[in-house]
Formats: C-alpha cells, sequence, structure tokens
C-alpha cells in the first residue's frame, strides 16, 4: 500500500491545490484565489497547445485580477506550445516553466518584477524571449540549458544574475547586460560557447568562479574598472580569447581563471603595484608567447611578484587622461590633459587635481555641474567657456577669441613667478605665444579669472 501511494505521489509530484478552474479561449486554466488576485497554478491535467491566460478571470459572481504564474504551474507541459501571458501579471514562480520542450518564444508583460529560480530551466526550444523593463533580478538557472536561445537583451532594471541562470544556453551569441547590474553569479554564462561579444557591467565589483567558463568564440575581454576581485576559473575554456585587459582596481585573481585561454596573444595589466598571483591563473605556454603590456615604469615591480613571470614584458608609454569640467549648460568649461588617471577633490569653493605629486587647483566653480575623464587628447586645454575670457590652447600657442581693449594676460610658474604678462591694445582676438614655455603646469590669469594649465 505504501509502495502504491509513492507512486500515485510521483505521477503528481507537480500537481497543486486549485480553487477553481475557468476557461479560456478552449483551453482549461487552474487558479488559487486571495482577496481580488488569481494565480494560476497546475491542476488535474497538463497544459497544451496555444494558451491565453486573461487579464481577469470571474468564478462565482467575483472577478478575480491574475497577477502570478505559481510554482510548478506549466512544469513539464511538453506540448504546451505557446503562452500569452497578461498585462496584469506580477511574477512568475520557481519551476513555472520547466521542462517545457515545446514552448518556442515568450513575451514578458513589463509589469512583472520577478521570476523564480529555474523558472525556463531546461525549455530546450526557446529561442525568443522577451523581458519585463521592470524585472529585478534574473535567479538561479532561471535560462538553464535554453539550448536553443540566441539572444537576450536584459533590461535596465536588473540588479542581480543569480548563479548558472545561462548555463548551458550553447546558441546565445548576444547577451546585452546593462550597467545597472551590480552581482553576478558563479557559472552564471558557463558553457555560452557561441557567445561572441560581452560587455560587462561597470558596476560589477567581482568575477566568481566559472561566470564566463566556456565561452569559447570571445576574442577580446574588458574587465572594468569597477572590479577587483577575479575568482578561480572565471574564464576557464575561454580557448578564443586573445586579448585580456585587466583594469588598475583589481587586486585579486585566483588560479587558474584563464586556464585553457591558449590563444591569449595580449594581456595588459593597467595594475601599477601588481600582486602576487598563481603560478596557473596564465598557462605557460600563454606566459612564452603572449606579450604581457604593463604601465611604464613598473617592470621590476612585476618581475619581483609571482604569477606575472611572462617572457615578453613591454612598457607601455604614459597615457594621457583628459579631465573634463563640465558647465551646467552642458558645456565644457575646460579640459586637463595629464600624464596619469589624477586624484581629484573639490568642495564649494574649490576644485583640485592631484597627479604625479603636482596640485592643479580650478577655483571658478560657480557654474561646474560635473567632471568626467576621457583617454589620449593632443592640447592640454581645448574649448574653455566661460563668462569672460574664451580660449583655446595648444602646444605652440594660446588663442583668445575675444578680449576686451586694455585686457591683461598673466602667466605664472608653479611657484608663482610671472613668466609671462601681456596687455592689449585693442578689442578682439589674441594669439599669444607659448611656444618658448618649457613642458609643466602653469597659472593662467586673463582679467582676474584664474585657471591652471598644462604645456606639453
Amino acid at each position: 500500500m505504501l509502495f502504491i501511494v509513492c507512486l500515485l505521489s510521483m505521477n503528481n509530484v507537480y500537481a497543486q491545490y486549485y480553487h477553481f478552474e475557468a476557461e479560456s479561449d478552449g483551453s482549461t486554466i487552474y487558479y488559487t484565489a486571495r482577496g481580488t488576485s488569481a494565480t494560476v497554478v497546475s491542476g488535474d491535467e497538463q497544459y497544451c497547445g496555444n494558451l491565453i491566460i486573461p487579464t481577469t478571470v470571474s468564478y462565482d459572481g467575483k472577478d478575480f485580477s491574475v497577477v502570478a504564474v505559481g510554482s510548478f504551474a506549466f512544469s513539464e507541459c511538453a506540448d504546451l506550445n505557446s503562452v500569452s501571458l497578461p498585462s496584469s501579471l506580477l511574477s512568475i514562480g520557481d519551476y513555472a516553466f520547466y521542462g517545457c520542450t515545446s514552448l518556442k518564444s515568450i513575451v514578458v508583460p513589463n509589469s512583472v518584477t520577478a521570476i523564480g529560480s529555474n523558472a525556463f530551466d531546461g525549455c530546450s526550444n526557446l529561442s525568443s524571449v522577451e523581458l519585463s523593463s521592470s524585472l529585478k533580478s534574473i535567479d538561479y538557472h532561471t535560462f538553464y540549458n535554453c539550448r536553443s536561445l540566441r539572444t537576450l537583451e536584459i533590461p535596465n532594471s536588473v540588479r542581480k544574475i543569480g548563479d548558472m541562470a545561462f548555463e548551458g544556453c550553447r546558441l546565445l551569441s548576444i547577451v546585452s547586460i546593462p550597467n545597472s547590474v551590480a552581482s553576478i553569479g558563479a557559472f552564471a554564462f558557463q558553457g555560452c560557447s557561441s557567445l561572441e561579444s560581452l560587455t560587462i557591467p561597470n558596476q560589477l565589483a567581482s568575477i566568481e568562479q566559472y561566470t564566463f567558463a566556456g565561452c569559447s568564440r570571445l576574442t577580446t575581454l574588458e574587465i572594468p574598472s569597477s572590479v577587483t576581485f577575479i575568482d578561480e576559473w572565471a574564464f576557464y575554456d575561454c580557448s578564443g580569447l586573445k586579448t585580456v585587459r585587466i583594469p588598475s582596481s583589481v587586486s585579486y585573481i585566483g588560479d587558474w581563471a584563464f586556464t585553457g585561454c591558449d590563444a591569449i596573444t595580449s594581456v595588459i595589466s593597467e595594475i601599477v603595484a601588481p600582486f602576487n598571483m598563481g603560478e596557473y591563473v596564465f598557462e605557460r605556454d600563454v606566459k612564452k608567447k603572449a606579450i604581457l603590456h604593463i604601465p611604464a615604469g613598473t617592470k621590476e615591480a612585476y618581475q619581483n611578484v609571482t604569477g606575472w613571470d611572462f617572457k615578453n614584458i613591454e612598457e607601455e608609454e604614459p597615457s594621457l587622461y583628459n579631465l573634463i569640467m563640465w558647465a551646467k549648460d552642458g558645456s565644457k568649461i575646460a579640459t586637463y590633459a595629464l600624464a596619469e588617471r589624477p586624484k581629484v577633490t573639490f568642495n564649494e569653493n574649490r576644485f583640485a587635481v592631484e597627479c604625479a605629486g603636482v596640485e592643479i587647483e580650478y577655483y571658478e566653480l560657480e557654474e561646474l555641474a560635473r567632471f568626467t575623464y576621457e583617454k589620449d587628447s593632443e592640447t592640454a586645454v581645448s574649448n574653455v567657456l566661460k563668462d569672460g575670457p574664451t580660449f583655446k590652447m595648444n602646444r605652440e600657442s594660446i588663442l583668445f577669441t575675444s578680449l576686451k581693449e586694455h585686457s591683461t594676460i598673466s602667466i605664472y610658474s608653479i611657484d608663482g613667478g610671472l613668466v609671462i604678462r601681456k596687455t592689449l591694445q585693442h578689442t578682439g582676438e589674441y594669439t599669444l605665444p607659448i611656444s618658448n614655455l618649457t613642458a609643466g603646469v602653469y597659472m593662467i590669469n586673463v582679467n582676474g579669472s584664474t585657471f591652471k594649465i598644462v604645456k606639453k
């Protein structure tokens, strides 16, 4: 008798208690009810064919709003071809569509904020998914082993991608991960062997074990400056990877993180103070043939720590960083070209930039709205827009586009010594030669407004 009870229980493992059933376009749908809300659940018979779930359902003289697809509701409904979800829907439960092998596409309405774990696990023919713009996270195993899924756009509302969320999606070639995502779990994209390009979101602090393992078609990898931790096996067997860029923010790389990445020919490390890491983070053959590009002046430091023992190490030329200050009207106030990433501090009255022991101060803060960084500019100061002087600068001269008669231009060295002083005798455009100035930092005063400039 006990054996028979267990057998019957196994045959109906996903069946749920339901309060009522109702017809929708010729199909029977089972519901539970609470207050004025209804949840779609599994019932006496498996769902099949083409199903349309209504926004409201009536029973016993009452109307209920359909707000959820319950856990296991359509689980292993192998003959379910399509499901139209209502705009009233708020959530999709765990294992809701697990093993729906005939399901080819799904549109999740924008009202949905939560999709449970394993919700589409094993939907092997699911090739098209449109996610809700209100979705907060993609949970554990949500699209695990969806072998036909080719492209996916993750909405900006998503903050987290769970462990193994897309593992085994072997045809997934394009996935858009927005910068809103701050967490990606272990194994999340393991085995996505068709993935050709990948943008890692710039809020991500760590890359977990096996997160991108087996993404064999990736050729280049840009790790954002938000990442500080790369765990073991993170990019294991990314056999097509040729170029890896590691930002200066990274302070740990686990063993075997790039094992199986035999095609790497270039590793670009922006780390100024290299740390000890395992001998097998990169393959031995990769260390023999690939070029390790490192910041200028750091070669000795790299040679004195473990794990960075590449045969070919090249120091890069110093980069130029543009520090751009923007006005509230969207225009550029000033652009400073600096030889390294600067340290910026400011308050209500003072804006300071510290770079290689030199402090550059910008005092005119009334219109300053924000600042940004850009790389590789040819001019030290360009398009300086301010009430009063407007000027552009190159290596040879400073062009003032409009100055009044008797305007005074004074340039001082960093220690306060007067270098150039010129008083104009007419109104209009004026070019001040600076080719005789040596490279360095100077302070320029134009009719009482003070700026700091860099002469290269």
